[in-house]
């Protein structure tokens, strides 16, 4: 009886570990969608900026076109999000709510919104 026992409780365990890892209820910010292309791909290419929300930010990161979207919706406070992609329109509808992060430095986006930047070439060439 003991050995069945601890069986269940390891498999009981094991179950609650998986579906911890693949859960997105915990990660800040959850209202925001990202690409499962952006999740995959992010660990392999280079960041050229980053969003970090000083409150309800919203964003839309997209390709010139806007045939793929990256970033859609509202970003929280700790919800930062990496920019890797060399080629984004990024439109911030509420810029005294984010701060954007490029080569270390803060891009001062004003306070007129929408905050409309064009990053080409992984550089920002337009704000």
């Amino acid at each position: 009886m003991a050995v069945a026992l601890a069986v269940a409780l390891v498999v009981v365990g094991g179950i609650a570990l998986v579906s911890s890892l693949s859960s997105k209820s915990g990660k800040p910010g959850s209202g925001a969608q990202t690409t499962g292309t952006q999740k995959q791909s992010a660990q392999a290419r280079a960041v050229y900026g980053e969003l970090k929300p000083i409150g309800k930010a919203r964003v839309l990161a997209q390709s010139p076109g806007g045939d793929e979207v990256y970033i859609q919706g509202d970003l929280t406070r700790g919800d930062n999000r990496p920019l890797t992609w060399p080629n984004i329109d990024l439109t911030i509808y509420t810029p005294g709510t984010v701060e954007l992060i490029v080569d270390g430095k803060k891009v001062d986006l004003g306070q007129q919104a929408p905050a409309n930047l064009r990053f080409r070439g992984g550089k920002l060439v337009t704000k």
